[in-house]
């Protein structure tokens, strides 16, 4: 194959390589005596030339979003973790704990008042995005909307250089208001709260 810049390419078909025993060492060998009108480099050198290179795989990955029905703002929803709406596998349907590389989750409108968290110990709001950043997908994270209207999302894992390559998908999701707001009386007695409206 000739790229370009006009030089000489050989070009190799690895197959079956584990992501899991990286790095990987591969040599490869070009016999000058049967390569035609091509040659690599010298052609009065020994006819085989062989070189040794290595070469990283890394494992495909899966982002998906199940259904999420209509929710309220405010309601909370759990997004990753056990009964998660999102998961993160790998080729072999395994989920896959983000110890390097983040799932961020973000509303295509690029509305940045879209996220609120419950808990911020695996998930936060970027405030300077408005982007929800999951760092644990395994983990839970639970959620909630803070606007109405029909909100698409999308949910991109970065990746991790030495083991998993990048993935995302899109889902939209209806957010609607809230049907009823409930408040109970309570007061305080000089002790603790209690329900109920002080007596006279």
């Amino acid at each position: 194959m000739i790229d370009p810049n006009n030089s000489y390419q050989l070009e190799c078909e690895i197959k079956d390589l584990d992501p899991s025993e990286n790095l990987h060492d591969v040599t490869i060998t070009y016999d000058n005596a049967k390569g035609g009108a091509y040659y690599m480099e010298n052609l009065n050198a020994p006819d085989e030339k062989t070189d040794t290179f290595q070469l990283e795989v890394l494992e495909n990955t899966e982002v998906t979003i199940d259904s999420i029905p209509d929710v309220e703002v405010g309601e909370i929803i759990t997004l990753t973790g056990s009964g998660g709406k999102i998961v993160v596998q790998d080729s072999s349907g395994l989920s896959i704990p983000l110890n390097s590389g983040t799932l961020t989750v973000e509303d295509k409108s690029g509305n940045k008042n879209t996220f609120g968290v419950a808990s911020t110990t695996n998930c936060s709001v970027n405030s300077a995005t408005g982007k929800l950043e999951i760092v644990d997908s395994t983990a839970e994270c639970k959620i909630f909307f803070k606007r109405k209207g029909s909100i698409e999302i999308t949910a991109t894992y970065e990746g991790k250089t030495d083991t998993y390559v990048g993935d995302s998908t899109d889902k939209t999701i209806t957010s609607v208001k809230q049907s009823a707001i409930t408040a109970a009386w309570e007061y305080h007695d000089g002790t603790n709260y209690v329900s109920g409206w002080p007596p006279d």
